[in-house]
């Protein structure tokens, strides 16, 4: 069942660096049933240059498992602009593996084998040497607490050294724990979180957090806009936050530009940034081939309630540069459920 709202231009006006250029040569919810395998956010990337191999555990009587699924895609940021959203793309792949942590606490050297893409066709970051794991378990009335935190170093070509971190925390003294790249939520126990930064991670601006790449379980939002010349329909998976922003992903993309239809699925390709818990929502669509000059169009301060200022469609190049804007004739929001 969907509920719909439906904003023409009347509503409207009521209440209250893309890093690879594209080719130009012609080259809280039940779970949804529209999602699935239509994505292109749902298969592990294959990179070739990746070579983390399996991880190294410290001996511990603990065992930690890295599941086939653990890619993390990069969280969108509210402080951030369209343009530092798609400098800010990066996805972690953690490599499938059997490695072990102290079940009573403690902390020592293990080996994370994983490998981190910032582009879809360029060699990216892979493990580098030894990390450090550390295990705390925190008794608290009848209750036990743990965190478990690992920093891995990571490198790339150019040999700029990376940190990645792998957080965990939840309630009792497992024996067993799975990191795996699912949506739970923040009522997951435990707390998966994963981020990457430069160096050791002291330059807050420059610290990626990552989550789920597909959101399933999370029902889909849809803001389909009409505009002169064609129309754009987007697919947003918005999760939950006990305080902050909610992590979202821009999972799909479809329309139409002069009677040219387009889809677009992949991460690389799909850019997004909300305003403070979503109020407002800015998207860039790169196109996988151009439609005449156009390269990627981008709906801005679109919403699910057709507030002011009305929303805004634009055509770029495929230098990113800002071509025409094209006049909205209207838009719909439906929300699946």
């Amino acid at each position: 069942m969907r509920w719909t709202l439906l904003v023409g231009l009347v509503g409207l006006l009521g209440c209250g660096d893309k890093d690879t250029a594209v080719d130009d040569s012609g080259g809280d919810d039940s779970a949804d049933d529209s999602g699935g395998d239509d994505t292109g956010n749902t298969s592990l990337p294959e990179w070739s240059w990746c070579a983390a191999g399996a991880g190294v555990g410290g001996g511990w009587d603990g065992a930690l498992t890295i599941s086939e699924d653990a890619l993390f895609c990069g969280e969108s940021r509210e402080d951030r602009s369209l343009d530092e959203e798609q400098a800010a793309k990066v996805q972690v792949m953690l490599m499938p593996s059997a490695l072990d942590f102290p079940i009573e606490g403690g902390s020592g050297l293990i080996t994370l084998p994983a490998c981190a893409a910032f582009a879809p066709d360029e060699e990216g970051l892979q493990s580098s040497g030894e990390g450090v794991l550390n295990m705390t378990v925190v008794p608290y009335g009848s209750d036990t607490y743990f965190n478990l935190f690992i920093e891995q170093p990571m490198v790339g070509p150019d040999g700029v050294e990376w940190t990645l971190r792998v957080a965990m925390s939840g309630t009792g003294k497992p024996e067993q724990l799975e990191l795996h790249g699912d949506y739970g939520g923040p009522f997951l126990d435990p707390q998966i979180g994963v981020t990457l930064c430069r160096g050791d991670c002291g330059d807050y601006t420059d610290q990626r957090a990552l989550g789920s790449c597909t959101f399933d379980g999370v029902n889909s939002q849809h803001h389909d806009l009409t505009f002169e010349g064609g129309e754009l329909g987007l697919e947003l998976r918005i999760g939950d936050s006990f305080a902050s922003t909610e992590p979202a992903i821009l999972l799909k993309a479809e329309g139409s530009l002069n009677g040219e239809a387009f889809t677009q699925t992949d991460y690389w390709s799909l850019v997004y940034n909300p305003e403070h818990h979503h109020f407002s929502r800015d998207a860039r669509v790169w196109l996988d081939q151009p439609i005449g000059e156009v390269c990627a169009l981008e709906a801005l301060g679109f919403d699910p309630w057709g507030e002011d200022p009305a929303t805004t469609v634009r055509a770029l190049g495929c230098d990113g540069a800002l071509l025409s804007e094209l006049p909205l004739t209207g838009e719909a929001y439906t929300r699946d459920e």
